[in-house]
């Protein structure tokens, strides 16, 4: 009997790691909108806006937790005309085309480090303090106030099929700062970064009694729902955040050139899986520090392509009437790029360029 009994459990947990591998694999394959439409979904669950605090009648179980030099393209998007005019398609009134234009000089004023913490996170800072920290007036502050409410709601209600293409398509834009690089993420489901359950406020909240029967019977779908969208956020995030990592003499401008780095040597480095990351940056675009939009595909150049791009470079600079042996190409490639080729490798480059 209690053989029969632990089968049973195991076909019953086997049974349940299936469909949640199959729910993180579907996840990884699907589009922007349909990870938006889900987000949204999970967003507007009753459940959810009681335990994220939005009710007001409960601790604020759930939260955002944002990365470092990372969070929403407010900018970019409040300059992209077509995705304003979806906007304002949802609300009456054309409230944001009209008043964007001083929001925006207001917040490259105080900067988007000051912008995300003082208007946009969970903390509550006296008028006072914002005005003095950011150096804007209180008509100013105001305003963005204002602005940020009419911005969330129309943002919130506009129809995911009224976005524009590149909405979806074009996933951050790395923008150069002082001291190094920040992330601007195009959807707001990644500027806001992953939600983060606090584990001893909730069972605290269930300790009390205060979820109902069907709200308790419901939390653990919608909390396997949450970490499944969370394993999407964080393996597109570590995508490029490896991109920009391993790419950075790209970014810097120093020559831009990409160096050798196959979607395989990405995976490993930022811990997941090849297939994933191949799903994940399937006609996905990212921007530029100097503006140009190139696809994730781009950024991913094989160690032979390198290799003969950097032979052709060398015979170009140095060869000039045929001196250098395949041995000294070999050594220049060792000493400026640290790759150690042979001397037969280099010959066969040779005959490719």
């Amino acid at each position: 009997m209690n053989k029969r009994k632990n089968t049973l459990n195991l076909e019953l947990k086997n049974s349940l790691n299936l469909k949640t591998n199959l729910r993180l694999f579907n996840m990884l394959s699907s589009g922007e909108n349909d990870i938006l439409e889900l987000v949204r979904k999970i967003e507007a669950d009753e459940l959810f806006l009681r335990l994220s605090g939005k009710t007001n009648d409960l601790p604020r179980i759930i939260t955002y937790t944002r990365k470092t030099n990372a969070g929403y393209a407010w900018l970019s998007n409040l300059e992209n005309k077509d995705f304003i005019q979806a906007l304002d398609s949802s609300i009456s009134g054309a409230e944001i085309i009209s008043g964007r234009g001083q929001v925006i000089e207001i917040i490259r004023k105080i900067g988007a480090d000051n912008f995300e913490k003082y208007f946009l996170g969970y903390e509550k800072f006296p008028i006072d303090k914002i005005c003095d920290i950011c150096s804007i007036t209180k008509g100013e502050c105001d305003k963005i106030t204002d602005f940020v409410a009419i911005y969330m709601h129309a943002y919130e209600n506009i129809p995911i099929a009224a976005l524009p293409v590149d909405y979806f398509s074009m996933i951050a834009s790395i923008i150069k700062e002082k001291g190094g690089f920040r992330i601007e993420y195009t959807s707001m489901h990644y500027g806001q970064g992953e939600y983060s359950i606090n584990h001893e406020k909730l069972k605290a909240v269930k300790k009390k009694g205060l979820l109902t029967e069907k709200e308790t019977a419901r939390l653990n779908s919608l909390l396997d729902l949450i970490k499944t969208v969370n394993c999407r956020k964080r393996c597109a995030c570590k995508i490029v955040e490896g991109i920009l990592k391993y790419q950075m003499v790209f970014f810097t401008g120093e020559g831009r050139e990409l160096l050798a780095m196959s979607q395989r040597d990405l995976a490993s480095q930022i811990g997941i899986s090849h297939s994933s990351v191949s799903r994940i940056i399937s006609r996905k675009t990212l921007k530029t520090p100097w503006g140009s939009e190139m696809t994730l595909k781009d950024f991913f150049v094989s160690r032979r392509k390198f290799l003969i791009d950097k032979v052709r470079d060398i015979v170009l600079k140095y060869n000039k009437g045929n001196k250098l042996t395949d041995r000294e190409i070999g050594d220049i490639l060792n000493r400026k790029y640290g790759l150690k080729v042979s001397r037969r490798s280099v010959n066969l480059y040779r005959k490719d360029i």
